[in-house]
């Protein structure tokens, strides 16, 4: 099994002054959260932070993993880090799998693979991930903090031969060495209302192909 891990390293998040019982952004967690009347806590305010790919575990709300694995999104499991899982890739003979966590509530995340040979094979627009679904005693639910601290989103995919079915699921590029050793990737975060975007791209250092699009990503080498 290869495992690939993006570190997002630090994290320079902004947003407006923390006034309680109003929004909070992650540079100010300190005295973040709401408070009733007898200034007791109530809630962590709803973020007004900066959107962003990545993990903080210092703020009000941070996402945290029981004990199977599952991301839970009340505060009861271990912390994450934010260097080694913010932004997360699997993959073996089988296929592929990306779990994404965003500063702030996302829309969408697109994961677009090049493969850098003289065919110029690309897999673009296809691959979306979508935000967790957990099962639970009254149904299903998403994973994600209710006042838009964080987000978390996932993508599977599984390696095919037969290129008309390449689709939101499937891909043709299988996980091996020399496989990999001529992908790039670019991954890109939309925000919930869509006014920005984050972004990471990784594989083929100095290929250039994504560079048109992704001049403002962090590279992961």
């Amino acid at each position: 099994m290869h495992k690939y891990i993006f570190a997002i390293g630090a994290l320079a998040v902004f947003g407006t002054a923390c006034v309680k019982d109003s929004g909070c952004d992650s540079s100010d967690t300190a005295g973040c959260e709401d408070t009733d009347d007898s200034g007791s806590t109530t809630g962590c305010g709803d973020y007004d932070g900066s959107f962003a790919l990545g993990i903080d575990t210092a703020a009000c709300s941070a996402p945290t993993e029981n004990a199977d694995g599952d991301i839970v999104a009340d505060g009861s499991g271990t912390a994450l880090d934010a260097s080694t899982d913010s932004v997360s890739v699997n993959c073996d003979e089988v296929g592929y799998w990306f779990d994404v966590f965003t500063l702030g509530w996302a829309s969408d995340v697109e994961i677009n693979i090049y493969q850098d040979l003289s065919n110029g094979w690309e897999e673009s627009g296809q691959h979306t991930a979508v935000e967790i679904l957990a099962g639970s005693a009254t149904g299903s639910y998403q994973v994600y903090d209710a006042e838009g601290w964080w987000d978390f989103y996932y993508l599977e995919l599984n390696t095919t031969d037969d290129y008309t079915a390449v689709d939101a699921e499937n891909t043709l590029f299988v996980c091996n060495d020399s496989r990999l050793s001529t992908l790039d990737f670019y991954l890109v975060a939309s925000s919930e209302d869509g006014s920005s975007n984050s972004c990471v791209q990784w594989g083929q250092a100095g290929s250039g192909y994504y560079d048109s699009v992704a001049s403002d990503c962090s590279f992961w080498d």
